[in-house]
């Protein structure tokens, strides 16, 4: 994917925030343990938190944010992805919010390598 400009990618990534809020709230809905639902709840609201970050976030403020590299353990390399099916035991969602959250952060790991 290419992308021309910094608002480009902005406008990507919110999207894709957006889309993962959807997701888990969906699933929060369609979860019949509690449990799940709380997480899916949670998982959620972080996404929707992340989006106002991004829709507030500008060029000028960059400088404000502190980044901290967090060593990749690998752990999720080893797993298969999942599709999400309404019922799914506890630690296959775990597995499941795990490689999506992989799948972002290789999304800002490579977008941030290509910008100044």
């Amino acid at each position: 994917m290419i992308f021309e400009s910094f608002e480009a990618i902005m406008e990507y990534a919110i999207s894709k925030e957006i889309e993962a809020a959807k997701f888990y709230e969906a699933a929060s809905k369609e979860e019949s343990y509690s449990g799940a639902r709380e997480l899916f709840g949670s998982f959620a609201k972080e996404e929707r938190k992340h989006q106002a970050m991004l829709e507030n976030f500008s060029k000028e403020s960059v400088e404000h944010y502190k980044i901290h590299k967090i060593p990749d353990l690998k752990r999720s390399d080893y797993l298969v992805d999942l599709e999400y099916k309404p019922g799914m035991a506890y630690a296959d969602i775990l597995r499941l919010a795990m490689k999506r959250e992989e799948k972002a952060f290789k999304f800002y790991s490579d977008f941030g390598d290509k910008t100044d």
